[in-house]
């Protein structure tokens, strides 16, 4: 999704706080964030929440399970990061919500659970009315959340719940009738769900699409579905639950982007740079490829942010990397891992290409200012290059090479690359 880095942190968890779903941080054993509907979810105070261990909080009978699966997670093993269990309210009633759940790690490697929870209390109740009365259905429509549908074998939407108008735009008058592929963004999403129902028997869960609004704009669905036959076993009709997910879509997104990327410049932050540099360094010495990385600071960087402001600053960091792309290689990645510290890892090159590219980026970066506030700002940069020899066996032994050669550019004038044979730029 594009990345708005203007977002500030106070507009984000505002968002947050508007969720329907619980949305939450675990990290050992405790909430260390719960937006607003965790704490609407569980009936108590957000204090209570934060100190009391989150595996109290679940039903007796489905806690071990639960914490099983919360500790085979951490320990890298493959576990279901959707399922349903039950809990207590501080005001002793059983709740069952859906949870998702993934990892996230912080910039000092600590593995954070990151997730939300659904309350499908009513939903299931609503099911149950569902399968004990067709009487009742048109009820059960009406006060659905979800959007229950059933199509034909050749997908025409044969009926539809009214709470299809707060998702699609559409009334279910308007869809009956018609293809139910119409209403995807790309026609052929729909060809997922009929994959997963063969794939699954006839059953297909969570299959996941973006479908179009009435007014254009793109709405996240997710579907469970199941096939319908008669008594001879001849399939008749398609039925399905759907569930609009945008919010939490883009919420997933946005927290998979900070999980690997820098918010403000984008580049690779320090964690993810450090696991893409070992992986293509490894390639490197397997094949005998060449192997090039640049650390660099940008120069009186905190002067800026004194003189201009810290708006200004993140201005600048957000030109410097534009710049920088500008010249880079999609092949090549860059990390910011420190405040106006980046590395630039350059496989399949040579020193001599290297020694080029970084001289273009620094050319670039002097010819085009900053324009902010009626002044001009030119950007410069110190740096250290080096290569792959045969002696280095991991990342880490380029990076203290840089890195002196970075020392050694900072305290000898600044603005210049500091090369491994000795020479300047």
């Amino acid at each position: 999704m594009p990345i708005n880095s203007d977002l500030s942190l106070q507009t984000f968890l505002a968002l947050m706080d508007r969720l329907q779903d619980a949305a939450f941080v675990i990290k050992n054993g405790y909430f260390c964030y719960i937006n607003q509907s965790v704490v609407d979810l569980f009936r108590t105070s957000e204090e209570e929440l934060l100190k009391q261990p989150v595996f109290d909080l679940i039903h007796e009978e489905d806690r071990e399970f639960v914490q099983q699966r919360y500790m085979n997670r951490l320990g890298g093993q493959t576990v279901e990061n959707e399922y349903d269990f039950r809990i207590n309210s501080k005001e002793g009633k059983t709740r069952t919500v859906k949870m998702k759940v993934g990892l996230a790690a912080e910039p000092d490697g600590t593995l954070c659970t990151i997730g939300s929870l659904h309350d499908i209390t009513d939903l299931e109740n609503t099911k149950n009315a569902l399968a004990k009365s067709k009487d009742d259905l048109a009820s059960i429509l009406l006060s659905l959340p979800d959007i229950f549908y059933q199509t034909d074998i050749n997908g025409i939407i044969t009926l539809i719940s009214p709470s299809v108008y707060d998702a699609l735009g559409y009334t279910s008058n308007e869809m009956i009738g018609r293809p139910l592929h119409e209403f995807y963004r790309k026609p052929n999403d729909r060809q997922r769900i009929i994959n997963a129902l063969v794939e699954g028997n006839g059953q297909a869960r969570n299959v996941e699409a973006w479908l179009l609004h009435k007014d254009g704009t793109p709405v996240w669905m997710s579907t469970n579905a199941h096939i319908r036959h008669d008594k001879n076993g001849e399939p008749v009709y398609v039925e399905g639950i759907a569930r609009e997910r945008t919010e939490q879509k883009l919420l997933d997104d946005r927290l998979s982007f900070l999980a690997k990327y820098d918010p403000l410049t984008t580049f690779y932050n320090r964690r993810s740079f450090f696991e893409e540099c070992n992986r293509l360094l490894g390639i490197a010495q397997r094949y005998n490829r060449p192997f090039s990385l640049i650390m660099l600071d940008l120069d009186w960087f905190k002067s800026i942010n004194d003189k201009f402001g810290h708006q200004v600053g993140d201005d600048a960091l957000i030109h410097f990397s534009e710049v920088c792309r500008g010249i880079y290689r999609e092949t090549d990645i860059v990390g910011r891992i420190g405040g106006e510290e980046f590395v630039i890892l350059s496989p399949e090159t040579e020193p001599h290409n290297a020694i080029e590219l970084i001289k273009r980026f620094k050319s670039a970066l002097s010819q085009n200012p900053l324009d902010k506030e009626g002044a001009q700002i030119f950007l410069t940069f110190s740096a250290g290059l080096v290569s792959m020899s045969e002696q280095d066996e991991s990342i880490e032994s380029l990076f203290k090479r840089a890195d002196q050669l970075l020392y050694q550019a900072k305290s000898t004038g600044r603005n210049k690359i500091v090369i491994e044979d000795g020479s300047e730029v």
